[in-house]
């Protein structure tokens, strides 16, 4: 660039900037509208006007990722860090050139980042747009990168090939840092709010891409001359960050209107062909900085993510479907679905520049608001539900209620029956055991019975018989008294015969 950057905006009103911490502010510029003026290289005096700006989009776009960056949602809660901003000396060291350099030339933002950061700001421009302002001493990044080497951590070996050394220790200290020392789970690389990169309950593959991103991030920060390795460790958190506060599924529903209504021939074609539109988005999304080769537009488009934020992507993914208009709608079917998928579909702007994105104006306010109320009306649905649900919970509980009163009559009443019953089996236990007693003397009784019957009945025989017996010789007797009278008659009557 021959002139100096416009001035890094801010939530409040811009300020003359002297050699100061603010002084960094002129290595981003004030956005779309906000026009520096270089009057003199050695005061480097910082004069805005703010003009009216056609691109709106850009507009609420960049004040958007300031108002992000500005919160206290992209802090690190970690006790380990300590308040510092940068210092006024590395920032003169870091401007000094580029402010002598200036030749009076308006430039705003966009016109900066299309013709690129100049390498030697980029570290200070990142820091200064993240709003960077704590540092990790010396020795505890020391001590974490040797705890981080020595630990198992997940996806340990994609960070161990890394050739450069800084990149490479700086995402090892971010791989222990987010895993081992960060308990709050929305830190957590693991876990976020929302969308692909971030599911409550995150898959190793999830996990893996959103790594994986970081990891490309890292390796495009290599080329960022200047940048120490704590400095990369910060900038790595803050981006982490970035994804785990981006609302993917938002995103995706924005750069599928867009594409709809921007490039409605070719969603229509892909639309007929059963292809999932989305699923296309998605995969595209992801691996958006795994599919540029060439490291300068690689920073380029992480600039405008810095300064835009992800949804910037709806504006080139439209710029993609239209360079790429002519062959999506030669094609069908598999072939179809293998180019959409493939990173030759992003490779359709590397000849372009991205001010020809940045001529695209997707209606991003209407497509949020679409998704909002999609949402809210989903949300108002489930609420519905919800009432009926507690409606139906609140007669279910009261039936649960009287259930458990009757249960709880029946308990006591089994508990009575099951007293009863054990007292009623200790007494049958009794009275059988008496029965057995009685059941024995009874046998016993009987026994003695039957013999004494028997004795009784003897007695009785002799007694009878000696009675026959003596019946028998009266009755002998007198039959020898018949037998003589009957002889005395016999002879009486031969007499007389």
């Amino acid at each position: 660039m021959s002139a100096s950057p416009p001035p890094l905006p801010s939530r409040d009103t811009p300020t003359n900037l002297v050699h100061s911490e603010e002084e960094a502010e002129l290595a981003a510029g004030k956005f779309s509208g906000l026009k520096i003026h270089v009057n003199d290289a050695t005061s480097a005096t910082a004069n805005t006007n703010i003009t009216p700006n056609p691109d709106t989009l850009s507009v609420l776009l960049f004040e958007r990722q300031l108002s992000t960056y500005a919160s206290p949602v992209m802090n690190e809660m970690s006790d380990m860090f300590s308040i510092k901003s940068l210092s006024e000396e590395a920032i003169k060291k870091q401007t000094e050139s580029i402010l002598q350099s200036g030749d009076g030339e308006e430039k705003r933002l966009e016109d900066a980042l299309v013709e690129g950061i100049p390498s030697q700001l980029r570290s200070l421009v990142y820091l200064k747009a993240f709003h960077v302002k704590y540092q990790l001493s010396k020795e505890r990044y020391n001590s974490l990168l040797n705890k981080s080497i020595h630990a198992d951590l997940p996806f340990k070996d994609k960070i161990d090939a890394i050739k450069e050394p800084k990149i490479r220790d700086a995402l090892r200290v971010f791989n222990y840092y987010v895993n081992e020392v960060v308990t709050s789970a929305s830190n957590k690389i693991e876990v976020g709010n929302n969308g692909s990169f971030n599911h409550e309950i995150v898959k190793a593959q999830d996990k893996s891409k959103q790594l994986q991103t970081i990891i490309q991030i890292g390796q495009l920060l290599t080329n960022v001359p200047g940048l120490t390795e704590e400095q990369a460790l910060y900038l790595l958190l803050k981006f982490n960050k970035v994804l785990c506060n981006t609302n993917f599924s938002e995103l995706y529903y924005e750069i599928s209107r867009a594409l709809e209504d921007e490039v409605d021939e070719v969603f229509a074609h892909i639309a007929k062909q059963g292809i999932n539109i989305k699923n296309i988005i998605l995969h595209q999304v992801e691996g958006l900085l795994d599919s540029i080769d060439d490291q300068a537009i690689g920073l380029e488009t992480l600039d405008f993510i810095v300064f835009q934020g992800f949804t910037w992507l709806s504006r080139r993914f439209v710029h993609i479907f239209t360079r790429a208009q002519e062959h999506i709608l030669s094609l069908e079917g598999d072939k179809l679905s293998q180019y959409l998928q493939s990173p030759d579909l992003l490779q359709v702007i590397i000849d372009s520049n991205s001010r020809q994105t940045l001529e695209y104006h997707p209606d991003i306010i209407k497509y949020e608001n679409e998704y909002y109320l999609i949402h809210v009306n989903s949300l108002n649905n489930n609420n519905y539900e919800l009432v009926n649900c507690k409606e139906i919970n609140e007669e279910l509980n009261l039936k649960i209620s009287v259930l458990n009163g009757e249960i709880d009559s029946l308990r006591t009443t089994h508990v009575e029956i099951l007293g009863q019953f054990k007292q009623y089996q200790e007494d049958v236990d009794k009275n059988e055991q008496l029965n057995d007693q009685l059941n024995g003397k009874y046998n016993e009784l009987k026994a003695r019975f039957e013999k004494l019957t028997m004795k009784a009945n003897l007695d009785n025989t002799i007694k009878a018989n000696k009675e026959f017996s003596e019946r028998n010789s009266e009755l002998e007797a007198q039959i020898e008294q018949l037998k003589a009278s009957i002889a005395k008659k016999s002879e009486k009557v031969a007499k007389y015969t």
